[in-house]
């Protein structure tokens, strides 16, 4: 039984990494009508409150911080699927796939139709990996204090 959540956990890290490399396939035409449905109901939001920003710093913003947040769920994913494994293959594994998947995906973007590779980007996907390891054990050690009396006392 436990292979197979161990399993389905894969799968599903798969089927994520899959839909991160579509994202980065889709022509630049469609990604900005993507960006720009984000960008007028950010603007709209912040009218309310008298903000501004110009529209390039709000599609800027709105870009950066979907590829920081796609990969911060990625980190999570990756940790929960990495779990079991001892700390060094884990951690061998957790390495590769912070380094790996963000240069694979800049490269897709660079042979899609209008996107470019940018390096800013692979920074911004690998710390977006890091920030989900960390949320991973922040949550499960939150959840090992509440739950075990035998925890709280460390």
């Amino acid at each position: 039984m436990k292979y197979i959540g161990n399993f389905k956990k894969f799968i599903i890290l798969f089927i994520y990494i899959a839909f991160i490399f579509s994202n980065s396939l889709t022509p630049a035409v469609q990604s900005s009508k993507n960006s720009d449905f984000f960008a007028f109901a950010a603007n709209n939001f912040l009218s309310f409150f008298d903000v501004s920003l110009a529209y390039s710093t709000l599609t800027f913003i709105i870009r950066k911080s979907a590829h920081f947040i796609e990969y911060t769920l990625l980190g999570l994913l990756l940790q929960n699927t990495f779990s079991p494994y001892t700390k060094k293959i884990r951690l061998l594994l957790l390495s590769f796939f912070t380094l790996f998947i963000p240069v694979i995906d800049e490269l897709f973007q660079k042979i899609t139709p209008g996107r470019s590779c940018e390096i800013r980007d692979m920074l911004i996907d690998a710390t977006g990996i890091l920030c989900g390891i960390l949320i991973y054990f922040l949550i499960v050690k939150l959840y090992k204090k509440h739950t075990n009396p035998q925890y709280k006392s460390k």
